[in-house]
């Protein structure tokens, strides 16, 4: 990857797009538009891309997926693909291993969520605790 802004031609060479496809993938938001000067990060984001569309799928289900930049730039690593060897027929099985991904990470914030909940329960019942005795000590005072 490299490490100066490299111009559009370059990154459509680079990452297996065409200069339009870029300037779609800016029309459609996934990228800020008018962007002539493309980062390793960017380029990652446009592998990414690429990577979805050799699969077959459209801008605008690339859009409808709401991918965080950062799940793009990874869905090469996600899906065990490159623009290169992309392709429709391997989508199933790429996919039904990335969903198994996405459904642990899921999974291991459901338990932080718990985890959470857990620990406000605890903060609530301490709190009311404190509540408890400043209620008592307040009324000695007044009293």
């Amino acid at each position: 990857m490299t490490a100066e802004p490299i111009p559009l031609e370059e990154a459509a060479e680079e990452t297996a797009l065409t200069p339009e496809e870029i300037i779609k993938a800016e029309d459609a938001g996934i990228l800020p538009r008018g962007k002539r000067q493309f980062t390793s990060e960017d380029v990652r984001l446009l592998t990414g891309i690429s990577c979805l569309l050799h699969l077959g799928f459209s801008m605008e289900d690339i859009m409808e997926l709401r991918l965080s930049p950062f799940m793009l730039a990874e869905i090469d690593q996600y899906l065990g693909v490159t623009p290169q060897t992309a392709a429709p027929h391997t989508c199933l099985i790429t996919l039904d291993s990335a969903r198994d991904v996405i459904r642990g990470h899921l999974n291991d914030m459901d338990h932080h969520i718990q985890q959470l909940k857990e620990q406000r329960v605890q903060l609530e019942h301490r709190l009311n605790a404190f509540d408890r005795i400043i209620d008592k000590i307040e009324g000695k005072i007044e009293g």
